[in-house]
C-alpha cells in the first residue's frame, strides 16, 4: 500500500533505536540490569522469548519510567512542602498525569493501597 511506502525499513528503524537507547544513559541517571527486567518479564505468562534489541528497548523504557515518576513524584513532594516522598505525592502524580493512569488501580481501596506499598518499598523515601 501507499502507506507502507513511507514507513522505513523496520530494520532501519531498530538499529537507529538500539544506538539512541544506547546512548541514552547521559541524561538518564537510573541504571536497571537487562538480566532483571528479563526476570520480571518472565512472570508475565502471555510473555514468550524476545531478542536482545526487544530487552535492552523494556530495559530503557523502564528506566526512563521510573525517572520519569520519580522526578514526578519528587516535584510534588517539593510543591507539597515536604522532605520525604511519600505514597501519597505518588498517588497525587498518578491522579494528575494522564500517561500513568494505568498504575490508578494501586491506588484504589484498601488492598490495592497496600499493593501499592509493596510496588514503592517503604511508605516513605528521603528526597535528595
Amino acid at each position: 500500500s501507499n502507506m507502507s511506502n513511507l514507513a522505513p525499513p523496520l530494520e532501519s528503524t531498530t538499529n537507529n533505536l538500539t544506538s539512541t537507547l544506547a546512548s541514552s544513559n547521559a541524561f538518564n541517571p537510573i541504571t536497571i540490569t537487562q538480566s532483571r527486567v528479563k526476570n520480571i518479564m518472565k512472570t508475565d505468562p502471555d510473555t514468550s522469548k524476545m531478542s536482545k534489541k526487544a530487552l535492552l528497548a523494556t530495559t530503557k523504557a523502564t528506566e526512563l519510567f521510573i525517572a520519569h515518576l520519580v522526578k514526578k513524584t519528587e516535584q510534588q513532594t517539593e510543591k507539597d512542602g515536604k522532605k520525604r516522598i511519600e505514597l501519597a505525592a505518588i498517588a497525587k502524580v498518578v491522579k494528575r498525569e494522564p500517561e500513568l493512569d494505568f498504575l490508578m488501580e494501586l491506588l484504589e481501596g484498601s488492598r490495592e493501597s497496600s499493593m501499592m506499598e509493596r510496588f514503592v518499598g517503604k511508605k516513605s523515601v528521603k528526597a535528595d
